[in-house]
């Protein structure tokens, strides 16, 4: 019997980053998913007006109002024809050991649970990157903080 393989369609928040190096690992991920050959279509969920450094036919662009939200994704997942997987690629958080940005894959990984929760599980490279002993782990949102509303006294 012959295996069909669906297309699949990945979702992700797009945006500026607050540092070159942050946006240069959104601009590497971006390239990446572009040049995956099981990904047929790549939609940039853009809340910020940022426009990405490359064109690709699987590229697709959607400004949205606000920070995108699991709602976003899920309206157009069901939006989507049928026999089509839909991905959410959440790309807005950063793990820091002491002051040394981590690498997604590299030092760490993260596993989103069905329940909404998740873990962040640091890899035996991210634990051999100096200092061994002691350090911190800090897990941050990657995102300027915006303020929609000015509430007056």
């Amino acid at each position: 019997m012959p295996t069909t393989i669906l297309p699949i369609t990945v979702y992700t928040p797009y945006y500026r980053a607050a540092t070159a190096e942050r946006q240069a690992e959104l601009d590497l991920c971006l390239v990446r998913n572009l040049a995956c050959p099981h990904i047929d279509r790549l939609v940039l969920l853009i809340d910020d007006g940022h426009v990405p450094p490359v064109q690709h036919p699987k590229l697709v662009i959607e400004a949205i109002a606000g920070r995108p939200t699991y709602r976003h994704w899920l309206d157009r997942t069901v939006a989507l024809p049928d026999r089509r997987i839909s991905i959410l690629a959440n790309t807005d958080i950063a793990v820091f050991k002491d002051d040394v940005l981590l690498t997604l894959t590299t030092h760490y990984t993260v596993t989103i649970n069905t329940n909404g929760t998740g873990s962040v599980t640091i890899t035996a490279a991210g634990l051999a990157l100096e200092p061994t002993s002691p350090t911190q782990y800090a897990v941050v949102g990657n995102r300027a903080i915006s303020r929609a509303t000015d509430f007056t006294t």
